[in-house]
């Protein structure tokens, strides 16, 4: 999937950051060279990730040795967002990149995801040589099947394929959640480990190019939310169809799958992928249609295309990243992203979030909202932990084991908007609460 272009543009953007810093160090004063550096890497991490970048919230960054230390194979970090917003989904969005690409690649993508509210993974895996060409060859129409086998769990599959249990995606992606957890546990990621286990049936599984086919692939022998792939399917060249495995059973149901390509995809043509979706049975409910001229929900469909001109030119894979990959997304005049419905319409279509929102239950209640100082909580049965973030996700206070009625201090907390999240052993709950003095 372009990984190589991917890679210098970030290499690039280091680069500039760290040569303007040496320069202004040498002809400027500190604070002046200081501010300086802060000015032209902002220019830079916008040229990459946009306008919405100098605002986003910081993902955690977390290398998998440092999960587990066995692990030998692809080492760039994970990338972790807490949910955004004043709803929390309680669901996990993991995103797999595609050939070569790593999470950072896809930042604009994992971070939007998380202001709909939900937990987002964005994990390293290794993925140095994409399925389809392995298989690019072949009669053997198990070929697409067992080679992802391989790479998710570590299974002895194919001799041109060499992944352990430790390097496969299931290991890396339990021993994440389980650091997670283990570090930071007023986040909420142990929700989705039962024991020693993924709960896959809170998991939205996500992808690009190879990792869309890994996102689709799991969900067919794991029970999953649902699947979002973008420019992706696995084809059996030779034969000239969908590899067996897009047809057989599946553990997630087909209406739960959905598909964003482009229709001038250089990797593989669009309807090579429309007719994998559709061996998904994802057209069941509606042929593919073209989002550019259509408003969301798109007739409800599962397939879904567009025309539109990448962010960046590029003849080898320009429409091939523009559905999902950093700049290659276009964006409108106003610097949004073009794609925002289209990302979440594949992401919440009819799914309900199981959080609650405090205001509307009658059993808890926060007051005063608007509020200067002192804020009183009732109504949350047992202990609970209780965590007040801003709009940048950064969390300005943590109470734990609070048992109501309960107070706390905002007074030294400037104007503006917060969340409060109340974790229990049971539920979660969120509301929005402003701060006006």
């Amino acid at each position: 999937m372009g990984a190589d272009f991917l890679f210098l543009m970030r290499i690039e953007r280091v680069f500039f950051c760290r040569f303007v810093t040496a320069l202004s160090l040498v002809v400027f004063s500190n604070l002046f060279a200081s501010l300086l550096m802060k000015f032209f890497c902002c220019i830079a991490l916008t040229m990459t990730f946009g306008v919405h970048a100098l605002f986003a919230q910081n993902p955690r960054l977390i290398t998998p040795s440092q999960t587990d230390a066995a692990i030998t194979l692809a080492n760039e970090s994970h990338y972790a967002y807490i949910p955004q917003g004043s709803s929390l989904r309680n669901r996990l969005v993991v995103f797999f990149p595609g050939t070569g690409a790593v999470p950072q690649d896809y930042r604009s993508f994992q971070q939007f995801a998380s202001t709909l509210g939900f937990h987002v993974i964005g994990l390293t895996y290794p993925n140095p040589v994409a399925i389809n060409s392995i298989c690019a060859n072949t009669l053997d129409t198990a070929c697409h099947r067992l080679g992802r086998q391989e790479v998710f769990d570590g299974t002895d599959q194919r001799a041109d394929i060499s992944i352990d249990r430790t390097n496969s995606i299931e290991n890396r992606l339990v021993k994440l959640l389980q650091f997670l957890q283990r570090t930071v546990p007023n986040e909420g990621w142990g929700q989705y480990m039962i024991g020693d286990s993924v709960r896959w049936n809170r998991l939205i599984t996500a992808g690009h190019s190879q990792g869309g086919g890994h996102a689709a692939y799991i969900a067919t022998i794991r029970a999953v939310e649902r699947v979002a792939i973008f420019s992706s399917t696995d084809w059996l060249t030779r034969l000239n169809r969908p590899a067996d495995w897009m047809s057989n059973p599946k553990r997630t149901a087909a209406s739960r799958f959905y598909g964003f390509v482009h229709n001038g995809d250089e990797q593989l043509s669009q309807m090579a992928q429309i007719r994998g979706w559709e061996a998904l049975g994802m057209g069941a409910v509606s042929s593919v249609v073209t989002v550019d001229s259509l408003p969301t929900p798109y007739r409800k469909s599962q397939m879904l295309r567009t025309f539109a001109t990448p962010g960046i030119a590029n003849p080898t894979v320009q429409n091939h990243n523009a559905t999902v990959a950093n700049g290659y997304t276009h964006r409108t005049a106003n610097g949004d992203f073009l794609f925002a419905p289209v990302w979440t319409y594949m992401l919440t279509d009819g799914l309900m979030t199981s959080v609650r929102d405090i205001s509307e239950q009658s059993s808890v209640s926060i007051f005063p909202n608007p509020a200067q100082h002192l804020v009183s909580v009732q109504g949350v049965e047992g202990l609970s932990n209780l965590t007040l973030t801003n709009v940048l996700g950064q969390t300005v206070l943590m109470l734990r084991d609070v048992q109501t009625p309960a107070t706390f201090d905002v007074s030294s907390l400037p104007n503006g908007m917060y969340f409060v999240r109340i974790q229990t052993n049971q539920t979660t709950h969120s509301q929005a609460l402003q701060v006006i003095r």
